[in-house]
């Protein structure tokens, strides 16, 4: 059950990265699409010009940090569930062996 929980907390935190990818593609589409195609009448659009681009590529490096971190907490999920399924195979395949062992030990005593 708990591989279950943290393989959901797996996809959700990979359906937040693809949110979050989405939103980075868009932005910086629109940042291109303003920053190739500048067209200014007077100084002041100029500036206006700089500052929407700026506040976009200030939203997309926010994203880019979420984006980050949430990648982080795929792979520390991904980490831990990794080593505890290994560690539930090593133990498995342990009471596998010992229990060989035993059946082959009361065949020797009967």
């Amino acid at each position: 059950m708990d591989n279950l929980i943290k393989d959901i907390e797996v996809v959700d935190e990979i359906g937040k990265a693809a949110d979050m990818a989405i939103d980075i593609m868009c932005l910086s589409q629109e940042i291109r699409n303003e920053f190739f195609s500048p067209r200014f009448k007077t100084e002041h659009e100029q500036q206006v010009f700089v500052w929407h681009v700026y506040e976009r590529a200030t939203s997309l490096f926010r994203i880019l940090d979420n984006l980050i971190f949430d990648l982080s907490n795929i792979l520390t999920i991904l980490d831990k569930s990794l080593n505890e399924r290994t560690l539930e195979s090593n133990n498995t395949t342990q009471d596998n062996t010992e229990s060989e062992n035993n059946n082959g030990d009361n065949l020797h005593t009967a």
